[in-house]
């Protein structure tokens, strides 16, 4: 139950409702490189700070090769489940931003996220938004005050989109992507088996994606369960610092 006036504003149940490819998502390791956001310059990345069920990184980007006139902030905060995710979007909501209540940016007919709001102002200069387990910030800190939405949504795109696979350059390896037993039970977690290298040893991200069922972290390890019977598919899409893109799928029968 809510607690002060500002959490009755923000429905977290609403927001399960509307996260539906959320749900079915989970990115595991994520960083910006400086390929993310075209057109635009990573100029600093500060250090992640880690906490027990987050990690929260921010970089500052500027449009070409210009002078700060037009600065973004990007904060990125990885969870381990969706669900955790818009716990910590309603601290966020309810503690950082000093508005009773921010605008949805449906309202203001963006689409964007599971869960987006918007800054207010004509010229929208700061949005936050969570996608499964992800909640990215971005405000416009630089000297010409710029709309950050189209920033925003293709950051989205970056956890949303089915990468295409890469055929040349230095691509990831994907060694291992296994289940811990290939049938299950409705509701019964199970933990995936995951092991993927850069040849030059540089960082990985990784993105899971499935018909059905959610994703969540537990000690670590990424685990997958459902509620639904079936034989869902299981996608793992892993990418280094250059973009470049493998893939591995797997089924988990599910009674």
């Amino acid at each position: 139950m809510a607690n002060n006036p500002e959490e009755r504003q923000y429905d977290i149940r609403k927001w399960a409702e509307q996260a539906e490819v959320g749900k079915h998502l989970l990115i595991w390791k994520f960083f910006m490189a400086g390929k993310e956001i075209p057109e635009w310059t990573l100029i600093k990345a500060l250090p992640e700070e880690i906490q027990k069920d987050k990690r929260t990184i921010t970089y500052m980007w500027q449009k070409g090769k210009g002078k700060g006139e037009e600065l973004i902030r990007v904060d990125i905060i990885e969870s381990v489940s969706w669900r955790r995710t818009h716990e910590i979007l309603l601290e966020q909501l309810t503690g950082d931003y000093q508005a009773f209540q921010l605008p949805e940016a449906a309202s203001r007919k963006i689409e964007l996220g599971d869960v987006a709001y918007t800054g207010f102002g004509e010229t929208i200069q700061s949005t936050i938004f969570a996608r499964a387990n992800m909640i990215v910030r971005i405000h416009s800190v630089g000297k010409q005050n710029i709309s950050v939405v189209d920033i925003a949504k293709q950051a989205d795109n970056l956890f949303i989109s089915k990468p295409k696979l890469s055929e040349k350059g230095v691509i990831p390896e994907i060694e291992l992507f296994s289940p811990e037993k290939t049938t299950t039970k409705r509701g019964e977690k199970v933990a995936l088996n995951i092991r993927a290298r850069d040849p030059l040893d540089r960082p990985l991200w990784y993105k899971f994606m499935a018909e059905q069922g959610e994703f969540f972290v537990e000690d670590e390890r990424i685990c997958f369960l459902s509620g639904t019977p079936g034989q869902p598919k299981i996608s793992l899409f892993v990418i280094n610092e250059n973009a470049f893109v493998s893939s591995a799928t797997l089924s988990i029968k599910v009674e």
